[in-house]
């Protein structure tokens, strides 16, 4: 009798602990799901990416970057490599964009507000100051990414799990007020790591895919980018570009 009675009090105690580690793992697993919303999700992106705070403290940026521009048919339509130069200051901020064609040396320029366009070193009036602009913004923009996304302008929205280029991603859509573009990215699911971006414009669609990224003084910065025109169920349809980036060097 009394050894069915301590049986029976081995098995419930057996029982009991067994319990109480399901449960803790249980507990811990939900404990480790993370509800994101578009903002924290931007946050741990750009804290994996180097930190905003950081990227926003840097005096100079400058680097090498190879552009193929390619037309539906395939032909080349640009293929040269570029120099951006960029600095940052209290008091002022400059951009530059040097580069060559087969006949002549171009420099796009910025000092605060004033946007020039220089050929063989000679003024260039042929290029006006909001097409000198827009070309510098959007390659602003996208050097800047993901911190470029973090501004009162853009509407952030998580909209859950999905795939790209085969792998499970967090999918980050954003809107910007003014503008019809719709921006949807996408981050590993495992590591945060950038993986690329679908842009719905009014022309047109695009996809982007990093195809490899590089780390400089801590910041993850792209190195090889696809870009094709998609259709609007993202389906790709012809390559539209294809860039390379070189030589990073951050004050």
């Amino acid at each position: 009798m009394f050894s069915k009675l301590l049986r029976r009090l081995v098995i419930l105690l057996i029982v009991g602990i067994f319990s109480f580690f399901l449960w803790q793992f249980i507990h811990k697993k939900k404990s480790e799901v993370v509800v994101y919303t578009g903002q924290t999700l931007l946050d741990d992106v750009m804290e994996t990416a180097g930190g905003k705070a950081k990227w926003e403290s840097k005096n100079s940026l400058k680097y090498k970057k190879h552009v193929q521009l390619f037309r539906e048919d395939g032909a080349t339509e640009i293929d040269r490599w570029e120099l951006h130069e960029y600095a940052f200051a209290k008091a002022y901020a400059e951009r530059k964009i040097a580069y060559k064609t087969q006949e002549d040396s171009i420099i796009l320029r910025q000092k605060n507000d004033l946007f020039n366009a220089y050929k063989n070193t000679k003024s260039d009036t042929t290029l006006s100051a909001a097409v000198i602009a827009n070309r510098m913004n959007a390659g602003s923009f996208v050097i800047d990414l993901p911190y470029s996304l973090d501004s009162e302008s853009a509407e952030l929205t998580y909209t859950g799990i999905d795939t790209f280029s085969n792998t499970l991603v967090h999918k980050l859509v954003v809107d910007f007020k003014g503008s019809e573009d719709i921006w949807t990215l996408y981050y590993d699911t495992s590591n945060l790591d950038w993986l690329g971006y679908w842009v719905k414009t009014t022309g047109h669609y695009s996809m982007v895919t990093n195809t490899e990224m590089q780390e400089v003084n801590g910041f993850i910065l792209p190195k090889i980018r696809k870009s094709w025109r998609t259709d609007s169920l993202r389906n790709k349809t012809w390559i539209r570009a294809a860039y390379e980036y070189a030589d990073f060097e951050i004050d």
